[in-house]
């Protein structure tokens, strides 16, 4: 599927996700689901796609072929609470009751961690929520280059500007941290789409000094915030290594 349509939509990749689906159940009685909400590699971005996580899981929990059900789900993840940190406690909240009100858990998610400064935390990741989903007619399965298709300048302006106010906001040394904590996705995704966008335009004097700067992060960003060593593999085609991509160009 898409990380902004269902399984259940009739757009993108998802009737032929769920034509597969009903294969494997023709065969196979226990069917588990790997997925891959949090994307790869370089898709470690701050997106809130907790409605498609509910839709899909709904489905998969009321989901029935040739007498067979689904029996599970697996999120592949990799250590990246800075910006999906919203998105893996919602869906381990519905692999628990399918029926959880997705907004409460969202509502729950922000209250718990950011108290006051939880309004201004949900404006930082609906602004980018609120831009993949108007482009409605893309289909964003987690290709790098779509980062600066959602993630362009205006869209930036309006994150830094909600994750400052949070920070105002934050009414104790707790919550200016886990603030803290957000602002190093926030420097991800803005190292993301100057690489990205250097390469779209052929710069490849800018884009060698982009991916210096985004090893340099890799090297500083804390544990668990955005994976630094998978920032070291890149993604480039067929040549997964940043370091070989600066070599390359120099």
């Amino acid at each position: 599927g898409a990380f902004n349509h269902p399984l259940t939509s009739d757009r993108c990749t998802s009737p032929a996700v769920r034509a597969m689906i009903q294969e494997w159940l023709a065969v196979a009685p226990h069917l588990v689901m790997y997925e891959y909400y949090a994307g790869h590699y370089r898709w470690m971005v701050p997106w809130d796609v907790t409605d498609v996580l509910a839709a899909d899981v709904a489905y998969y929990a009321t989901f029935t072929h040739y007498g067979r059900r689904i029996e599970g789900s697996e999120f592949e993840n990799h250590p990246q609470w800075a910006t999906g940190g919203l998105n893996m406690y919602a869906y381990a909240r519905l692999l628990w009751d399918a029926t959880e009100d997705v907004n409460d858990i969202r509502e729950r998610w922000y209250r718990d961690l950011f108290g006051v400064a939880g309004e201004a935390v949900r404006a930082y990741f609906g602004a980018a929520k609120a831009a993949a989903h108007r482009l409605d007619g893309e289909c964003f399965t987690g290709e790098p280059a779509a980062v600066t298709t959602v993630f362009t300048p205006d869209v930036l302006e309006t994150m830094a500007r909600e994750l400052a106010r949070a920070r105002t906001l934050a009414d104790s040394d707790a919550v200016r941290a886990r603030i803290d904590y957000l602002a190093w996705g926030l420097r991800y995704t803005q190292l993301e789409v100057d690489v990205m966008g250097c390469r779209q335009r052929g710069d490849l004097t800018a884009e060698l000094e982009a991916l210096r700067a985004m090893l340099k992060f890799a090297d500083q960003v804390p544990p668990g915030a955005v994976q630094g060593w998978l920032i070291h593999l890149g993604y480039d085609g067929r040549e997964r290594n940043l370091p070989k991509r600066i070599e390359k160009l120099q």
